[in-house]
Parts: structure tokens; sequence; C-alpha cells
């Protein structure tokens, strides 16, 4: 059996045989060697690559934030321009028309919404300038026809009633007493014993008139026995007992003249005289006159105090 030594070319016989066909196979081979066998761990080029790619994509997603708190303050005063990342609205499950602002928050500051993250720029892209931010006004709350939950805001104050100023009443003047007295009325006439006037005056002969209830009809019965009105008395001229001896006023002096009774019958005597007072000529007219005569009983001598 041949050994496997012997089954090799030798290099000696080989390059000897082919001298002269061409060149030898060892010189071949050694201008073109042959191909390396590939690795397979990655070489020290790829880690070094791969490392800068994550150095420059680390400095690119640090500088992104940085960028969004810088502002750039143009000459202009109205040209105030932060670069921010502009906010991309959620979308809307009940649409355009019927989506309604957040409810505010419950410390009273305006609500906004949970900003949505903007995706990184690309090395080398312009940044995004947004527009400069503008005051919100607080949104109102959700109503329940937007499908929100309505925060509870603070009760209701209630609005106080307006009243109209009322001008103070004017204070009434009291109705003044009646003066002291009883009125004395003829039963034939239905009228007063009146001081003629009103007028007080001494002498003056007194009269029966519509009754009114004021002073010169008041008359008092005092405890000397003088009957009184206006301050004055009423008396006898010239302290007659004749019939037809005028009924006058005059100053109470408390002679007998001026003394009066009313009898159990209505009589207004002159005990002096025991005559009785009577409307003269019977009389019931109005302003009709009074005079001293004896007591008949007749109606025009009958009275009554009112």
């Amino acid at each position: 059996m041949p050994s496997q030594d012997s089954a090799r070319p030798n290099p000696s016989s080989g390059t000897s045989g082919a001298g002269s066909d061409g060149p030898r196979f060892a010189d071949a081979f050694r201008r073109r060697p042959a191909t390396p066998r590939r690795r397979l761990l990655p070489e020290r080029r790829v880690w070094t690559t791969v490392a800068g790619a994550a150095v420059a994509t680390a400095v690119v997603a640090l500088a992104v934030p940085a960028l969004g708190r810088v502002t750039f303050v143009s000459d202009e005063p109205a040209a105030h321009v932060a670069a921010v990342p502009a906010p991309v609205p959620a979308p809307s499950r009940t649409g355009p028309a019927s989506a309604a602002p957040a409810a505010p928050a419950a410390s009273g500051t305006p609500s906004q919404g949970p900003a949505s993250a903007a995706p990184p720029p690309t090395p080398g892209a312009p940044a995004h300038i947004a527009p400069p931010p503008v005051n919100r006004t607080p949104d109102a709350p959700r109503t329940p026809d937007s499908g929100g939950t309505r925060e509870p805001g603070a009760p209701a104050q209630p609005r106080p009633r307006e009243t109209t100023a009322r001008p103070a009443p004017k204070p009434t003047k009291k109705a003044a007493p009646p003066p002291a007295g009883s009125l004395i009325v003829g039963i034939g006439s239905q009228r007063c014993v009146d001081v003629s006037g009103g007028i007080p005056v001494d002498g003056l002969q007194l009269q029966i008139h519509d009754c009114d209830g004021r002073a010169p009809q008041r008359w008092e019965f005092r405890g000397d026995g003088s009957l009184r009105a206006m301050g004055m008395c009423m008396d006898v001229a010239w302290g007659s007992s004749d019939d037809g001896a005028s009924i006058q006023l005059a100053r109470c002096s408390g002679n007998p003249a001026q003394r009066f009774v009313m009898s159990g019958e209505g009589d207004l005597v002159n005990p002096q005289a025991n005559k009785c007072v009577e409307v003269k000529g019977r009389s019931t007219g109005d302003g009709s006159k009074l005079q001293l005569w004896r007591c008949t009983g007749n109606s025009n001598q009958k009275w009554r105090l009112g």
C-alpha cells in the first residue's frame, strides 16, 4: 500500500517538469495569495463607527430640549419667538363641532392639555420655530352635552335684592284735642248755643247755630255755678230778672247773673231770676237769639248736652 507521502506531488519534480511549459505553481501562489478567512466578530473600525453614531445620537437628543428653552430675540420689539416644539392636538372623539375645552384645574390656573411629544428633528434639518405664546383664558367647564366631567364649582352666591329707597313718611300732625266742655243742643231746633262770629266780646248776645263742635260752642259747667266758653261766662244782661232780658257773653265776675243750672227736665235755669233760657220767638233758624223767660216747658226752652 503506498504511503501518503508518496502520493503528494514532489515540488521539485513539478518544478523541474513545468520549467519549460510555464511559471511554476509556487510562483503563482506567491503572486496571488489565498483569500483570507472571514471572521465572525466585527473589526475595530466597525466598533469605532458604531460608537461615533451613538455619541452623535445622544448629542442630538440632549440638544433638542435645550433648543426648546432658547428664546430668539430680534431687533424688532414684536418679534418675540420661542423655539419650542409645537404641541400636537389630540384627536377629538366627537369632532370639531361638538368638542368643548377642557375643565379648569382645581387650583384656578388655566387648564392646558397634555403636551404631545414631538418627534426628534433629524440632524441638519432646520429647527421648528413656534409662534409666541398667547395668554389663554381659563377654559369653561364641560357641559353634560360634551361628555366631559364637570368639576364642582363654588356655590352660587345669592344676589341681593334691589330695593328702591322709599322717602321717609312725613310726620303727621296730631289732631288737636277737642276743646273742653259740652255742646248745648236745642231740642226744638237741633242747633247749638253759639258765640256769634266765634269772637269772645263782652256784651255779645248769644245765638243758636248749626253744631260744628268748635270752641265757640263748647261750654263748661264750673263749680262756682258759672257756664263758660272761650274764657268768658254766660250772663243775664244787667243782672235783670225780667222776661225778654238778653242772654249774653261777659267777663266772669262771679255775680248771681252768671249762674246757671241744667235741670233734669232739660231746662237751663238762672236761679237768681228763677227763669229759663229760651230761643226768642220760638224760632229754629240759624242765628236766632237767646233771652230769659218764665219757664213754660215749650221746646224752645228744652236743651240737652252733646
